[in-house]
């Protein structure tokens, strides 16, 4: 290894392998440090007994034109699964069984009047501050104002909760409501887009992560934390734990905002992106896989967030009249993934009483000390008052990740979105252009006032 590399990518997800790629097809040195001991990030391919599952972000959609284009560039496709007909949910404490055919264009109409402004306030879902002064005056709400202010019956807010407290990874109280505004507009304001965009097909994850890195070739070290950040002149050195130093000239920083404040900087971190770093966002569930037997029809349940599974679907069903379910819930301190006999009992809680749960698992990102959170959910106030400020340079260190998108913020999309905004940055700064080529700093969260349609 060379003992100077052009530039230093720190985090192996899919923000900071899109980014080493760029830069090694712009012929760049590239050093690509990871903390764990394996690549991907909070995309994590893994197993229960014989299935494979995905323990992080492993949805995707024709709507989310960045990780489609890598689809497309590596052959790869995604899976559909079972189509269920029954739609189950919970709602002031009962169960109440419906079918999709009944439910859908309920929820469509009901999403509308909750998301009623989304279109005047981010016409342009790709560029969400368009119309900043419009998306300031409701950013400071919860997702859950906007619920207890709305015109919803309490059977309807129920539907809603459950939808959006899965979406938040949080409960809606503790998320922002533009953060699902922006859902709302990148699936065309549309609640049945929504819902496909977001959470019905799957990718192998392990298959992008493998075809990043063999199209980058970055000089790869894993198991190596990295602990500290120093700028001097034109160059960057980078610390691990253990004291080894490695020395760039130029380093993207794509690790999870939840963990950006375990990084010393030198000098340090503006004040704005410090306030976000210690504040971190919203999301703090859990993602849940379970094997089923005696289980004959696909499973589609939903609960408000004052249960501890909000949602269980299935994934796969099997030839011996099993299944492979996926659940998520709000909050990772109430239903602990490693706790398998309280994830066992949540998960029987929402199924017949003639299935039976064989096998159960997951990954508890809260507790993981290089993700602390699941995926990327702005509180009150963080678009307007913390995404440019992440987003923006640090001298010749650049940030990336799916939690500084301006699209798809916290998805597979998000990710690979922001490590090509941040390989375009360091492209710049390594040519000796930190202005970004037109005089003016890199800031693609702001775009001249437009009228909304």
């Amino acid at each position: 290894m060379p003992d100077e590399q052009d530039a230093i990518v720190i985090g192996a997800g899919l923000a900071g392998l899109t980014a080493a790629r760029e830069l090694g097809h712009a012929g760049r040195r590239v050093l690509l440090l990871e903390a764990r001991d394996r690549l991907g990030g909070r995309a994590y391919t893994s197993h229960l007994g014989e299935s494979e599952v995905e323990l992080g972000g492993a949805f995707v959609h024709w709507f989310q034109p960045h990780v489609f284009a890598e689809l497309t560039r590596y052959g790869l496709s995604f899976r559909v699964p079972p189509e269920p007909t029954r739609w189950s949910y919970i709602s002031q404490g009962r169960r109440h069984d419906s079918t999709l055919a009944e439910l859908m264009p309920r929820m469509e109409e009901l999403f509308g009047r909750l998301f009623a402004d989304t279109r005047a306030i981010m016409p342009l879902p790709h560029r969400p501050l368009t119309v900043e002064e419009a998306v300031a005056a409701v950013d400071h709400l919860s997702m859950q104002e906007r619920l207890d202010t709305s015109d919803l019956t309490p059977e309807e807010r129920d539907l809603a909760n459950a939808v959006l407290s899965t979406s938040c990874s949080a409960r809606c109280s503790e998320a922002g409501l533009t953060a699902m505004m922006r859902w709302y507009a990148l699936s065309g304001w549309s609640f049945g887009l929504m819902l496909d965009a977001v959470g019905v097909y799957p990718l192998r994850t392990a298959d992008l992560v493998h075809a990043l890195l063999a199209d980058g070739e970055p000089v790869v070290r894993t198991s190596t934390p990295v602990q500290a950040v120093e700028q001097h002149d034109d160059r960057v050195r980078v610390r691990i734990r253990g004291g080894e130093e490695f020395t760039g000239s130029a380093a993207v920083v794509a690790v999870p905002l939840n963990t950006l404040e375990t990084v010393d900087f030198s000098p340090p971190l503006d004040p704005a992106k410090q306030a976000a770093a210690r504040q971190g966002q919203a999301s703090h569930g859990v993602k849940l896989w379970a094997r089923v037997d005696d289980a004959p029809e696909p499973v589609f349940v939903m609960a408000p967030d004052s249960e501890p599974i909000t949602f269980v679907a299935t994934e796969q069903m099997f030839d011996d009249g099993g299944q492979l379910l996926v659940a998520f819930g709000p909050d990772a301190r109430r239903l602990p993934p490693a706790n398998e006999d309280a994830v066992r009992r949540a998960v029987a809680d929402v199924l017949p009483s003639t299935s039976r749960v064989v096998e159960v698992t997951g990954h508890d990102w809260c507790a993981d000390e290089f993700a602390r959170g699941t995926w990327s959910v702005f509180r009150p106030g963080q678009l307007t008052g913390a995404l440019g400020a992440l987003q923006a340079p640090h001298g010749r260190v650049v940030f990336a990740g799916a939690d500084l998108a301006n699209g798809w913020n916290g998805f597979l999309d998000g990710a690979i979105e922001s490590g090509l905004t941040a390989a375009r940055t360091v492209a710049h700064l390594l040519r000796g252009d930190p202005a970004g080529g037109d005089g003016e700093p890199v800031d693609m969260t702001r775009r001249p006032m437009v009228t909304a349609r």
